[in-house]
């Protein structure tokens, strides 16, 4: 079967390229698959034009550094059509292919450029069936914009699932059809599949705490106060300004970095869903702070794995005792199992009559 893949795959962002990463290694195994390169120009703004000439301004060389393992990576890593930088080059190229796929990541999210986009939707898709895998809208209730788009944009879908029980739900209700709830791609491969990213020593030599994705905030400098307490250095992962008080920053986080820090962490403390999945995947202790907006992905994981009490609330209260309680990862990859499953005998049902 002869597969295209249309994601948010190149962005230097290690979630979203492991996610474009893992859904294409997994198809691969059966099928002929290619990610279509579409790089938008909104992709590399980074929210703000000033900001982005900002860092790279002050911080240059770390900029410089963390692009390079981002660009070399995807070159490595995935098997890429030709460069389209333009819905109107995606609509002119008369791509073909036996499926048409998008997903993963928040690609349907109208707070952000990519859920406007009509490419994300498939539009340019004139030909073999349409599907979308683990698409996120990220929200737990979706406005009526946003459905609005949703509504109009997805009848023409021949297959639908997504990565929140809660959209699953919605998106039943609007457009009268199955929807199906189905894992992440990082969770369709094994912890062993990730092993050739990670380094074998621990790249800090001593018991660390990562400190990534987050704000500064009084909540934060308590938790990882509560590590230092513990006796652990304290990592800052990724950005390139001080979020806490810590031991070293690393600014150039690459995508091996990024899986290499966390497997060999002591906790993770973060607010990113695909941190807080590799977690899960490497049966790693964490903490996760709960954005105000666009938390849904990953309270819906959370709910799915029993570990509810390791999340912290931007207002609730914080409570480390609970928090750090022992995670009995035998029983939680028992029950994620089935989930799983699930989503792979989706993949499986749906590429099978393509």
């Amino acid at each position: 079967m002869d597969v295209k893949i249309i994601s948010i795959h190149a962005m230097h962002n290690p979630g979203s390229v492991f996610q474009a990463y893992a859904l294409q290694e997994y198809l691969s195994a059966e099928h002929n698959v290619k990610i279509i390169d579409y790089r938008p120009s909104y992709f590399y703004s980074e929210g703000s034009k000033l900001k982005l000439i900002v860092k790279k301004i002050l911080w240059g060389r770390a900029y410089r550094s963390r692009n390079e393992k981002f660009v070399g990576f995807v070159k490595r890593n995935m098997n890429l059509t030709a460069k389209y930088e333009s819905l109107d080059s995606l609509n002119s190229a008369k791509l073909v292919a036996d499926v048409f796929m998008t997903g993963s990541d928040q690609l349907w999210n109208t707070d952000f450029p990519c859920g406007n986009d009509e490419a994300f939707y498939l539009s340019f898709a004139k030909c073999g069936k349409k599907i979308s895998y683990s698409t996120s809208v990220g929200k737990k209730i979706i406005d009526d914009v946003n459905l609005s788009i949703l509504k109009s944009r997805l009848p023409s879908f021949d297959a639908l699932s997504v990565r929140e029980k809660s959209t699953s739900e919605q998106l039943k209700a609007i457009l009268e059809k199955n929807v199906a709830w189905v894992c992440d791609p990082v969770f369709l491969l094994s912890a062993s599949s990730y092993a050739r990213f990670i380094s074998k020593e621990n790249p800090i030599g001593k018991k660390y705490a990562m400190v990534y994705l987050l704000e500064a905030s009084e909540k934060l400098n308590r938790v990882v106060e509560y590590y230092r307490s513990k006796g652990l250095y304290i990592v800052l992962a990724g950005g390139f300004t001080k979020r806490c008080e810590c031991d070293l920053h690393i600014k150039d986080v690459g995508p091996e970095d990024f899986l290499s820090l966390i497997y060999h962490a002591e906790v993770v403390i973060s607010s990113s869903f695909h941190a807080t999945a590799f977690c899960h995947i490497f049966h790693k202790d964490f903490v996760t702070f709960l954005p105000e907006t666009n938390g849904e992905r990953i309270e819906s994981l959370l709910e799915e794995s029993s570990l509810e009490n390791r999340a912290i609330f931007v207002d609730g209260d914080l409570d480390m005792k609970k928090n750090d309680q022992p995670i009995d990862w035998f029983s939680i990859d028992n029950h994620l199992e089935s989930y799983i499953e699930n989503s792979k005998a989706f993949l499986k049902k749906e590429l099978q009559y393509a």
